[in-house]
């Protein structure tokens, strides 16, 4: 059933009980608490850099999404011979503890081991020239490793784009449309893939069909052409920037920060601001996803509690009323309020539940739910009459909880003050009657 949305309510909330009329129905209606507790929530988050295998068990936690560049020398040595095991095994290892992963490609990097051979020889040979470029010695460490590196001199030559396409073609053969992959970069393109080139772009277009692209965008002007391919953006350098060239994708894509340096780095070019950076960028760019420091989970760690629930969605089940008796049916009103920055991204939806005596005797998807189009700060109700099958006359628990399209599990958590029973949300007792 369609929602009609509701003004919002002013002051404090409080908890409380009662019965009146709809129909001919006694209704129970109850008001929630609003409650601050840091959620870990997939489809959002903090972005962990690298395999799984290597983190703490303290940033697995906190991590939403793990994310790793690789070399395209590392994957494709030789022409057409790739080897997926490095890209596997971190996927792998973040799907084992629950998470989803990203990745990208890169075709020049200046932080590499090996910095003179991140792409392949073979795949700069004829018309694609070597260009060796210097980093001098220089406490900036964000320019990369001081010495000698090589980065293609034409981007866009036919023999490099040829053999581009060849590897985006195996990885997309391979990747595209994986559920354990939330995202693939755009990575081709400049020192690190933070440049932007059209044609890279389209290149990636024509062969992932499914899996969401994201493109580095230097510009918001950029920003507006990448989103109309159907591309999302990413800000590489949040402190130099406030994420302004995210804007074109608000409300379209999940889009994503990534820091310039460590904290340290951050405060010394007077960017961190005591971590008010993070706070101005997502109120300007509404991130979904945001790089997560090392920093965060020591001396830095009051940014996870004062930031992680505001980028992307965070949902509240702020009033929600049913039917006191069934009688073949369920009688349902919920009001919603995003408190986050951005609205969800994920086919995601309700679903309602009856227990009788720990059992679990019924479950119904709430597809009608429009909980993933509401934008940050918006509140509506919506009404939904849920029709139950033949069940045993007597008194069941009444249990709400939010799905992907992965499964019929709850995975989604509230920031709503309502006993939880193995995720899910207990809204009460209803007795069911023929």
């Amino acid at each position: 059933m369609k929602s009609r949305l509701l003004s919002i309510i002013a002051g404090s909330l409080v908890f409380f009980s009662t019965d009146y009329a709809l129909g001919s129905d006694k209704v129970n209606k109850v008001i929630t608490k609003d409650i601050s507790e840091v959620l870990i929530n997939p489809y959002k988050g903090w972005v962990s850099y690298g395999d799984s295998y290597s983190k703490e068990v303290n940033e697995i936690n906190i991590a939403s999404l793990g994310y790793r560049r690789f070399e395209w020398q590392e994957l494709e040595p030789e022409s057409g011979k790739v080897n997926w095991s490095a890209v596997d095994q971190f996927i792998d290892g973040w799907a084992k503890v629950g998470k989803r992963a990203a990745f990208g490609v890169m075709s020049v990097n200046s932080h590499s081991r090996n910095p003179l051979s991140v792409t392949p020889s073979w795949a700069l040979e004829h018309d694609s020239v070597k260009c060796k470029k210097n980093i001098p010695i220089s406490p900036d460490t964000a320019l990369g490793v001081a010495g000698d590196y090589i980065e293609p001199c034409d981007y866009l030559s036919p023999h490099f784009l040829k053999n581009l396409d060849g590897l985006v073609r195996r990885m997309a053969d391979k990747y595209d449309g994986d559920p354990r992959i939330a995202f693939i970069d755009i990575r081709s393109f400049g020192n690190w893939g933070e440049s932007f080139s059209k044609e890279h772009l389209l290149l990636y277009k024509r062969n992932f069909k499914k899996t969401l692209l994201v493109q580095a965008s230097p510009a918001e002007a950029d920003s507006l052409w990448i989103v109309d391919q159907g591309v999302t953006v990413r800000r590489d350098g949040i402190g130099g920037s406030h994420g302004e060239e995210l804007r074109p994708a608000i409300g379209k894509f999940p889009t994503i920060m990534e820091f310039w340096g460590n904290v340290d780095y951050l405060t010394r070019r007077h960017w961190w601001l005591d971590g008010g950076l993070i706070g101005t960028s997502l109120d300007i760019g509404k991130a979904t996803y945001v790089h997560l420091l090392p920093d965060f989970l020591g001396a830095q760690k009051k940014v996870i509690q004062r930031y992680t629930n505001r980028m992307g969605y965070w949902l509240r089940l702020k009033e929600y009323s049913y039917s006191r008796v069934a009688k073949g049916k369920i009688n349902l009103e919920l009001v919603w309020k995003n408190d986050g920055v951005s609205r969800m991204f994920c086919q995601c939806s309700p679903i309602l539940a009856l227990k009788k005596e720990g059992d679990e005797k019924f479950r119904s998807r709430l597809a009608s739910s429009e909980i993933t189009a509401l934008t940050s700060g918006a509140q509506y109700m919506e009404r939904f009459l849920v029709n139950l099958p033949e069940l045993d006359v007597g008194e069941y628990q009444l249990l709400l909880g939010i799905a992907d399209q992965q499964s019929d599990k709850p995975i989604i958590k509230i920031g709503s003050q309502i006993e939880m029973d193995s995720g899910w949300y207990r809204l009460g007792s209803i007795r069911v009657e023929n």
